[in-house]
């Protein structure tokens, strides 16, 4: 019998080379696999539920190619694993954030304290695995939407941006009393939350936990005049987007995308000063004795039923679960604010003064007095020591810049700094 050697050969050796080949195949995978890895390892993409959406067959646990959507869909992983396992503020910190609040904004400390409290509380509840445990209904539910009215000039805002800024939250403002004058609300919504995403530089999931301020909501109120219609198909559209729903956006690029108002913290805020005056005079009718008016701390209590008789709508306070309020300023409180709140515009004028070479301030207590008693006559709060001071430093500014002297001496401040400061010349042509 003859045995050709050729195919004992290739019969011998043929099995060897196929061996050989599909070893090398599969170290070349190996290897690319590796390299896969290494990639995503590099990117900080190795996590096992990002490594897995990667495996092309179960059997050989290989990693497909990856594209530009892949990485992209990678890095979406990542940041919702990140959110997920985002630690929530102790609560030392909190009380930390209300002490830290309450040195620059004085004399609110309920009002602090409530802010910083809800909108804690609704960031706790919005966290992503607890909203997708719950459905709309119990979201809405345990949702805190806030109201708070004030006298301007009492902090209302300048808390509730503190507390944002504290907690890494999108904020934006807008004043309702736009809404009132237009009589509509459609393309303003729009814009509120297109600002809302900017401001979270573009994370939508980061602006949809966001807070959205609706100031002057006062100027709302329907009246039997000619604006009431109006005014309240306007306080129905905003209804309808503290509700929460979906709203269709397109971004700078004309993508669109869809924005969930559900887990948007609605803060209504107004001076409500009509309905505010009528609840202290009938405190002050029940009450016997005599008094400076000017310093007597002003009380009032305000139900929804009030805000209800005074203009709006009965089924705001079906979403409105928090009432709040900031106290008027006394002189005395005014007096405070200059002398020890650490964003007081006398300090900030102190600061001024050393930029220009000047060894602080100087400054009696009648002088003191003076920019309280103006800054009480004005009836803005807070924000009239702002202005009384910014026309002080106004006369004195070309005498700060020609200073000479190198913190020598401090700059002196006089009562008639403040007689001149609302002065203005008059020039002819």
């Amino acid at each position: 019998m003859f045995i050709d050697g050729s195919f004992v050969y290739s019969m011998l050796y043929g099995k060897k080379e196929k061996k050989e080949n599909k070893e090398n195949e599969e170290n070349e995978e190996e290897s690319e696999d590796d390299n896969k890895k290494s990639y995503l390892i590099e990117e900080g993409l190795e996590h096992p539920s990002i490594m897995k959406i990667y495996k092309s067959d179960a059997k050989t646990n290989k990693l497909k190619q990856l594209t530009a959507n892949d990485i992209m869909k990678a890095k979406t992983i990542k940041k919702e694993e990140t959110e997920d396992k985002e630690e929530t503020i102790s609560k030392e910190e909190i009380n930390s954030i209300i002490e830290d609040i309450n040195k620059k904004i004085i004399g609110q400390e309920d009002a602090v304290r409530t802010l910083v409290s809800n909108i804690y509380y609704n960031q706790l509840l919005l966290n992503i695995n607890s909203v997708k445990e719950m459905d709309s209904l119990e979201l809405e539910s345990r949702k805190v939407n806030i109201l708070i009215d004030g006298e301007t000039g009492t902090g209302k805002t300048a808390i509730t941006k503190a507390v944002a800024a504290k907690f890494n939250i999108p904020i934006e403002i807008r004043s309702a009393n736009s809404f009132s004058e237009t009589g509509y609300v459609g393309a303003s919504i729009t814009d509120i939350l297109v600002n809302l995403i900017n401001q979270a530089d573009g994370d939508i999931k980061k602006a949809e936990r966001g807070i959205i301020i609706l100031d002057e909501i006062d100027k709302l109120a329907t009246s039997k005049d000619y604006t009431h219609s109006m005014k309240q198909g306007v306080q129905e559209e905003l209804l309808t987007f503290i509700s929460g729903g979906e709203y269709d956006l397109k971004d700078e690029f004309g993508r669109k995308t869809t924005f969930d108002t559900s887990k948007i913290t609605f803060i209504l805020m107004g001076a409500f000063t009509e309905l505010r005056d009528s609840k202290i005079k009938e405190n002050e009718k029940s009450k016997f004795g005599f008094g400076d008016d000017n310093d007597k701390e002003k009380t009032y209590t305000l139900t929804p039923e009030d805000y209800i008789e005074y203009g709006l709508m009965r089924e705001f306070f079906g979403r409105i679960k928090v009432l709040t309020s900031t106290k008027s300023y006394s002189k005395e409180d005014l007096k405070k604010i200059l002398l020890t709140s650490e964003i007081s515009p006398l300090k900030n004028f102190e600061k001024n003064a050393r930029m220009f070479g000047y060894d602080g301030l100087a400054y009696d207590p009648d002088f003191i007095q003076r920019v309280v008693d103006e800054a009480y006559e004005m009836k803005t709060g807070a924000r009239a020591l702002q202005t009384v001071m910014s026309g002080v430093q106004n006369n004195l500014l070309m005498d700060m810049i020609n200073n000479t002297t190198e913190y020598e001496k401090p700059l002196e401040l006089k009562e008639e700094n403040i007689d001149n400061y609302r002065k203005s010349k008059i020039i002819k042509y």
